[in-house]
């Protein structure tokens, strides 16, 4: 069995008990952002290496050292840029609109680092423990995780190959719950219950299964389309998150939550 790699919040973790009280939450934060692809033990040997350029100036390490110790960076700009943040202020309006949870942050990267890295944002989103976990709130997930895909058809006519690139990207995370969707919790078309939790379960599970890979595709289809539905009407929206977080690179969940509610209580124009 493969143990996936660290996520953005166990990376955030992993950097808060490694650095303690040396580097500030913000740093902890573009530690987290900059390391995607990192194991815990490649994120051990960042702290060594971090301390070890500390020690040569007998001074208590910094996110400087930490960053200097980081694979050579290449800038993400241009074209790349804008891309990856409007998929990424996608996420968000949608996920906001459709109450997945509480939005936490949204990050495009200035750089990537080493050999056949891609490009990344991310958009993270808090879920409430208490929100009852219904055929709703499933295909609400799916829409918001196919946002991104959903808003580069609309931005440029085509999509790249960000949200399928590979294991953890959007179109495996949207597939993988429509699966469970389908075929384990009930809550589907049909009550037949499979065993089956992995990503590699619910792949084979597709593959095998005619019937359910059409259902799955169905369902795929019909919440990239409540996505594209929802980014067409907040085009403008979408737009103006994906102008801020290109220029600052991180925006906290509240500051974009912030824009969503100003732009909200704008008057619209009235036609005369």
């Amino acid at each position: 069995m493969r143990i996936p790699l660290p996520d953005y919040e166990d990376r955030k973790g992993i950097a808060t008990t490694i650095f303690e009280t040396q580097l500030s939450i913000a740093d902890i934060q573009r530690i987290a952002f900059a390391t995607d692809g990192y194991s815990g033990a490649d994120l051990s040997k960042l702290s060594r290496d971090a301390r070890r350029r500390a020690r040569r100036e007998s001074r208590s390490v910094t996110i400087d050292d930490v960053m200097d110790s980081l694979p050579p960076a290449f800038p993400i700009s241009g074209q790349c840029r804008r891309v990856i943040s409007v998929h990424e202020a996608a996420h968000a309006v949608v996920g906001v609109e459709l109450n997945v949870g509480e939005l936490q942050s949204i990050s495009v990267a200035k750089e990537f680092r080493g050999e056949g890295q891609k490009p990344a944002g991310g958009t993270y989103f808090q879920r409430d423990l208490n929100m009852v976990r219904d055929r709703h709130f499933y295909l609400n997930q799916i829409a918001m995780t196919l946002a991104g895909l959903a808003a580069e058809e609309v931005f440029f006519d085509v999509a790249s190959d960000g949200a399928g690139a590979g294991e953890g990207s959007d179109l495996q995370r949207a597939a993988d719950l429509a699966t469970v969707v389908e075929r384990k919790l009930g809550i589907g078309w049909g009550l037949a219950y499979f065993d089956v939790s992995t990503s590699e379960e619910l792949e084979t599970l597709r593959r095998t299964n005619a019937v359910i890979n059409g259902r799955v595709e169905r369902l795929l289809a019909k919440e990239l389309d409540r996505a594209r539905e929802i980014i067409e009407r907040r085009r403008i929206l979408v737009e103006r998150i994906a102008d801020a977080v290109s220029e600052k690179g991180f925006l906290e969940g509240r500051d974009v939550l912030a824009m969503i509610a100003t732009h909200d209580a704008k008057p619209k124009s009235r036609r005369a």
